[in-house]
């Protein structure tokens, strides 16, 4: 759902495109992400920030 292209074979992909969409993963979970050192980077608090 985080990663990768939207996808019918995924529909919670779809959230991807919601601006409000809030993502609550655990570190187990999350290790598994090819990008995680970059969400580590963009969100080094593990809070999103709002963009204005």
């Amino acid at each position: 759902m985080i990663e990768g292209p939207l996808a019918a074979v995924c529909p919670a992909s779809a959230l991807q495109l919601h601006p409000k969409a809030t993502i609550v993963i655990d570190m187990a979970a999350a290790a598994k992400l090819k990008l995680l050192d970059y969400y580590l980077h963009v969100h080094p608090d593990g809070t999103a920030r709002e963009v204005v």
